[in-house]
């Protein structure tokens, strides 16, 4: 039996996929990818993300880009005080997050939701707002979330991945 290239076997992904080095520079775009965005592996492999395209992921600002593969979802990203920004997504969508904003994403469709989080840095930090929020007074994050203390009660404890609705 031959020894099979780990890279053949993300061509038979239909999704558009790519695999990236540390610093971002693209090692491998399956033909789904090339296909996509109408680009060959030779326009593709060996330059960063960002430089991919006609320029319009060159922003220095970015910190996390958001690739949905598969399934229907919505992005909602927020900073300090009331604003936030929510964004429908669908297979082949790209969506992005400034730095030090906070996101999260939702499943809105009937099947699995398959995205991928990409980040233009190499360190990471995770804070969860459940984990954060059940170890506050749970009367200060009910009367502030103007919400029932019994709602605040069925927040889960420790630093779920998934949430239910």
């Amino acid at each position: 039996m031959r020894e099979v290239d780990p890279l053949d076997l993300l061509e038979t992904i239909r999704e558009g996929l790519l695999v990236l080095e540390p610093d971002l520079t693209v090692r491998f775009a399956n033909r789904s990818f090339c296909a996509i965005f109408a680009v060959t592996p030779e326009d593709t492999v060996g330059r960063k993300l960002y430089e991919l395209g006609n320029g319009q992921w060159d922003i220095p600002e970015l910190r996390l880009w958001l690739y949905f593969i598969a399934g229907q979802g919505q992005a909602t990203v927020f900073n300090t005080g009331p604003q936030a920004v929510t964004q429908n997504f669908n297979p082949g969508d790209i969506g992005y997050v400034k730095r030090a904003f906070g996101h999260y994403i939702r499943n809105t469709g009937n099947t699995d939701l398959v995205y991928l989080e990409v980040f233009n840095s190499a360190f990471y930090s995770d804070v969860s707002l459940s984990d954060w929020l059940t170890h506050t007074p749970r009367a200060m994050v009910a009367q502030t979330m103007n919400v029932d203390p019994a709602i605040i009660d069925r927040f889960p404890d420790g630093r779920p991945a998934v949430l239910p609705v």
